[in-house]
């Protein structure tokens, strides 16, 4: 430092080492142990204490400023060198148009780029993807930042720091999470290679809007540095209610329960929390309540739709619609919860498609997309996953002894109808479905024939179903209910069951069991419709053995299974209850 009555010393300020092309800055020049008045004359003209440099192109670069600074007795020359860059840049996506270009630049930090917390599951290994610490395939939710810097210093430190908001996010080298950067990161460029773009995932959502303040520094410069704001978008499917009101299902689903003691509560779907079935009857146009949360909560309105990503499922999309939101909180403004028993205020109502026109079960998923944050339109913007909903068509509405109004044991119970849309998949009608049920439940109910005792009363009245879904033995009297009831759940009407006495056997294959030869029975019963046997508790042999289905009863049927004795039918009956 020079001293007063010393020599002359000058200096430029600010005293900077690296200036952008076209950058317009004003240098002050000074000097310490001067005497008398200064004078200056800068190079390329100028004799004021202050000069203002636009600073080159690249190709002049080291660009040198010079300032000789002349008191009364001597004269020192101040120097600096500038090291030009054309470009030292971190860019997003801000103007939510899906490309990064000059646009987004001026605004990268008023309007900041978005991510959407990554909570699908694109590679379908159920978990979530912000869970993941490796790579996912089919990965298309993080969010793409370049990075540019020209020319690329041979030397030094280039710095990515998150200044606040590193907690809501990841940064990745590549699109689909091969390699996480670990911030703050530090690329030494003697050794290290800087990335063109790196990643960012949302893993938690913003409490404010552009909360998220990411900065690329060289050597801790204030010229050699670049800012960008973010907001990590939370979307949250909180809850869906299928079966809206149990005054009807003209548009939502049947009043059904898990079995006799245990009842499904409304809404069927609650995220993290419980996901149960829900049944439609067929070809009947489908809408649903949702309630959804976002966060920030600052944000008013979104646009979101569902998008079926199961080519077997049976709802198909969900139409999409504008939603409002306060604090957060989905809103639609009316409730009608003496219905359904839920405040339906902050329920949204949603269009799906028609169920299929047949019996039919499905899983189906849907991937949530949102296209538009308050007034802006924004690239498709996946925000959630929900999956697992197991959906039931019946081909109309079930019959009795099962119940439709709300609220009764009778209520058609899941455990059946599991059973039933497996076996009748594709059915449209009565005869179609008790063909199937016959049929599939022979062979796949995974139980065995023991004669001499049963869950189904003799006289008729009554099923113990709970036990007979719960054990591993029938008889003709099991079997025949599960014809009747598993029909009936379905929407069939006329199916019964109906009895013969006094049959002595030709070889018969009872369900479970190896060919049986020479049965002698008190009485064998069946399923009855439209005058037909439907017989799912054996198999007997005319030409090939066959399950009997569709069968003449003093024809074919009895020709192929009466050895001999008097062959009595009775009535058809119906079993009139069941728990």
């Amino acid at each position: 430092m020079a001293l007063a009555n010393q020599d002359l010393v000058a200096s430029i300020t600010p005293n900077i080492n690296y200036a952008f092309e076209g950058q317009v800055i004003t240098f002050t020049a000074s000097a310490q142990g001067s005497e008398g008045t200064l004078s200056f004359l800068w190079s390329g003209g100028g004799t004021s204490s202050t000069k203002t440099y636009t600073i080159p192109s690249l190709n002049e670069s080291p660009y040198e400023i010079t300032c000789t600074v002349t008191d009364n007795n001597t004269s020192d020359p101040a120097t600096i060198n500038i090291t030009i860059f054309e470009d030292f840049d971190m860019d997003i996506d801000a103007d939510y148009d899906g490309n990064i270009d000059d646009d987004d630049d001026d605004i990268e930090e008023s309007s900041g780029g978005i991510v959407s917390v990554n909570q699908d599951d694109d590679n379908d290994n159920n978990t979530l993807d912000k869970n993941e610490s490796g790579t996912v395939s089919g990965e298309n939710d993080l969010e793409k930042i370049e990075l540019a810097i020209s020319p690329m210093p041979n030397a030094g430190n280039v710095v990515l720091t998150a200044i606040t908001g590193g907690s809501k996010i990841k940064i990745w080298e590549n699109a689909n999470k091969v390699t996480q950067i670990i911030l703050p990161k530090t690329w030494n460029l003697e050794n290290d290679t800087i990335p063109d773009s790196i990643y960012v995932e949302g893993v938690a959502g913003s409490s404010s809007q552009r909360d998220i303040e990411l900065q690329l520094c060289y050597e801790n410069s204030s010229i050699l540095r670049d800012k960008i704001k973010i907001t990590s978008i939370k979307v949250d499917i909180d809850k869906i209610a299928f079966n809206y009101d149990p005054a009807s299902h003209s548009h939502d689903g049947l009043n059904i329960r898990e079995n006799y003691s245990t009842a499904i509560s409304i809404p069927e779907y609650v995220k993290n929390v419980q996901n149960k079935p829900v049944a439609y009857i067929k070809n009947e146009s489908v809408k649903m309540l949702v309630r959804i949360k976002i966060e920030p909560s600052s944000f008013s309105t979104i646009k979101i739709k569902g998008i079926s990503d199961d080519s077997d499922g049976s709802l198909g999309n969900i139409t999409e619609k504008e939603v409002t939101f306060s604090n957060g909180i989905s809103q639609e403004g009316s409730d009608n919860s003496s219905t359904s028993g839920i405040d339906e205020s902050e329920y949204i109502e949603f269009s799906v498609g028609n169920t299929p026109n047949k019996v039919f079960v499905s899983v189906d998923n849907w991937k949530w997309v949102v296209t538009k944050l308050d007034n802006t339109t924004i690239p498709d913007m996946d925000v959630d996953k929900t999956t697992g909903h197991k959906i039931y068509t019946v081909f109309a509405e079930p019959h009795s002894p099962w119940v439709t109004s709300s609220g009764s044991n009778k209520n058609p119970w899941t455990n059946v109808l599991e059973y039933a849309c497996t076996w009748a998949k594709n059915a449209t009608d009565e005869s179609s479905a008790i063909s199937l049920i016959t049929s599939n439940a022979y062979t796949d109910f995974g139980r065995e024939y023991k004669g001499g005792d049963s869950h189904t009363d003799y006289f008729y009245t009554y099923c113990r179903l709970t036990e007979l879904l719960s054990h591993n033995w029938v008889d003709c009297r099991d079997m025949s209910a599960v014809v009747q009831l598993f029909t009936q759940i379905l929407g069939g009407t006329s199916v019964k069951v109906l009895r013969i006495y006094y049959i002595n056997c030709k070889p018969i294959w009872p369900i479970g069991k190896p060919e049986t030869p020479n049965i002698n029975w008190y009485y064998h019963q069946f399923g009855w419709y439209d005058n037909k046997v439907y017989d799912a508790c054996i198999k007997i042999k005319g030409s090939v053995q066959y399950i009997p289905i569709g069968d003449d009863r003093d024809g074919n049927y009895k020709s192929n299974l009466r050895l001999s004795g008097n062959w009595i039918p009775e009535s058809s009956q119906s079993i009139t209850s069941f728990h």
